[in-house]
């Protein structure tokens, strides 16, 4: 028997059930529900991956195409800090994304729960997060969403196992003009007068 799941077992047809054993609930979104699942095949309770419901009843079709460009992202991606998507299945009125599974939750999270958070620990968190970024956009793609809570940590215990995660806007970048649209989390987006001053200081600043 397999050891994890891949697209394999999608690709045969079988639904999504014959794979999969549902556990508790994770996390809820406005058009999917997160829970634990088991990989039947790998025949050990540790088997445990995260598992993303979409209820398709929910989306436009500006969603869906948005859940494709999603899916064939990650499918691309396979970076030991960007979170992995192992399958995805579409059924009548569902779709599954079998996702690996973060158990150390959200780094702003952990963040706030800390006392401080040293010049080393940032330099060290940074050198991960900018190696999987030049690994993403090596690969032409724009994550467009970076945010403390799109960045998860595999354990309670080690503040620096972290990956990124949430593709949600993410875009392939085809050409020049790909990345037109605005977009990204309103709190975290830089807006175009104080993206003009920074931009100008430094250049003042290189000079």
């Amino acid at each position: 028997m397999k050891a994890e799941p891949s697209f394999d077992d999608s690709a045969s047809r079988q639904p999504f059930t014959s794979f999969y054993k549902l556990g508790p609930v994770m996390g809820n979104g406005a058009f999917s529900t997160v829970r634990e699942g088991l990989y039947k095949n790998a025949n050990s309770r540790a088997a445990l991956y995260a598992i993303k419901i979409v209820t398709k009843s929910k989306l436009s079709r500006e969603d869906l195409d948005a859940l494709e460009d999603e899916v064939g992202i990650l499918k691309e991606l396979r970076h030991p800090n960007v979170v992995k998507l192992y399958d995805f299945f579409e059924e009548q009125i569902l779709f599954y994304l079998v996702m690996e599974k973060m158990t150390g939750g959200e780094l702003f999270d952990r963040i706030v729960s800390r006392s401080y958070y040293n010049e080393k620990d940032a330099r060290d968190l940074c050198k991960i997060l900018l190696d999987a970024m030049c690994y993403i956009h090596a690969n032409k793609i724009a994550h467009r969403d970076l945010k403390p809570e799109n960045l998860l940590l595999a354990t309670d215990d080690d503040d620096s196992f972290v990956k990124i995660a949430d593709f949600g806007f993410a875009k392939k970048c085809k050409d020049d003009a790909c990345l037109s649209t605005q977009c990204g989390t309103p709190g975290y987006v830089v807006s175009k007068h104080r993206l003009f001053i920074e931009l100008s200081y430094n250049t003042i600043y290189l000079t």
